[in-house]
């Protein structure tokens, strides 16, 4: 499937939830995310802009993409359930693949006018992530009190690491809500 989505920093969780609601919202649920990311030792998916994730242990998804439109980001995305994490994890690593990144995220979801609406808390900053078609996007976005001016084409990892650049940190390629950095 092609998948479109936004994010948008914020700074009020309970301002932005309760306008949510106010909009008819549907909350589907909350949940703390761990994304492993792997990839080849010479970073060969990232170069050519793929992703192979692993979330919560039984998610596989896969994307491959570079297009950006409007403040949107746009891929092809595959996804999937597996039941023996270990299995999987011995394959991709019997192909040659390591874990590249591990990000872990408290996500809160929403359903509204037909696009999936989380807020992301991150341990660098929480975000408004809006998913749907280019025109959902926007009504939701404006419905919110949003311009498109504040929308973000950039994936976690790589607002990770602009963050740690903007605040002096070392970038590592994990992030856990224990990090004290």
């Amino acid at each position: 499937k092609k998948e479109i989505e936004t994010k948008i920093k914020i700074d009020d969780i309970d301002a932005i939830r309760n306008k949510i609601i106010s909009l008819n919202g549907i909350f589907a649920n909350k949940e703390k995310e761990c994304d492993e990311h792997f990839d080849f030792s010479d970073s060969r998916l990232e170069k050519e802009h793929k992703v192979l994730r692993i979330r919560n242990k039984k998610i596989i998804t896969f994307k491959q993409g570079n297009e950006k439109s409007n403040g949107k980001k746009i891929a092809d995305e595959a996804e999937f359930m597996i039941t023996d994490y270990d299995a999987f994890t011995l394959f991709i690593f019997n192909l040659g693949m390591r874990p590249s990144y591990y990000k872990e995220k408290i996500r809160e979801t929403f359903k509204l006018q037909d696009c999936s609406v989380t807020i992301d808390i991150l341990p660098f900053g929480t975000y408004l992530e809006i998913e749907g078609d280019e025109q959902n996007i926007n009504t939701v976005a404006q419905q919110l009190g949003f311009e498109t001016s504040t929308f973000i084409d950039l994936s976690y990892p790589k607002l990770h690491k602009q963050y740690c650049l903007d605040n002096n940190l070392v970038y590592t390629k994990d992030i856990r809500f224990n990090d004290k950095k």
